[in-house]
């Protein structure tokens, strides 16, 4: 018997696979999605090698700050910290260092850029 190829499509930001019409979308993490979070730092985990540069600047309390602001959409630089049982204007500090560091990332791509016209 010749199974059909799996038909990939995008939804929202999981992937679904379909056999047969069967959707087999994994409605949670698995055993290696776990693995990979306990093995891998949260800095490490980003594809954007600007992402991974800024939250690698921060200081140990300031990633539990920036990950809970940036795991909770629903938060904002005020309430995060609140979440890892810190002080409310760590928050601000936070958001204030990766906008620093953000435009420190624009101004060396700029620099770049103009330096290789």
């Amino acid at each position: 018997m010749v199974l059909p190829l799996p038909q990939e499509e995008r939804e929202g930001e999981g992937l679904s696979v379909v056999f047969g019409g069967i959707d087999l979308r994994s409605p949670e993490l698995g055993p290696e999605d776990v693995a990979i979070s306990a093995a891998t730092p949260w800095t490490d985990r980003f594809d954007n090698r600007d992402v991974r540069h800024a939250t690698r600047r921060l200081k140990s309390n300031e990633q539990r700050v920036a990950r809970a602001w940036a795991e909770n959409s629903e938060l904002n630089w005020r309430q995060a910290p609140l979440m890892v049982d810190m002080d409310i204007d760590m928050g601000n500090r936070v958001r204030r260092k990766l906008l620093r560091v953000g435009e420190e990332i624009v101004r060396r791509a700029e620099a770049q850029i103009l330096g290789e016209s």
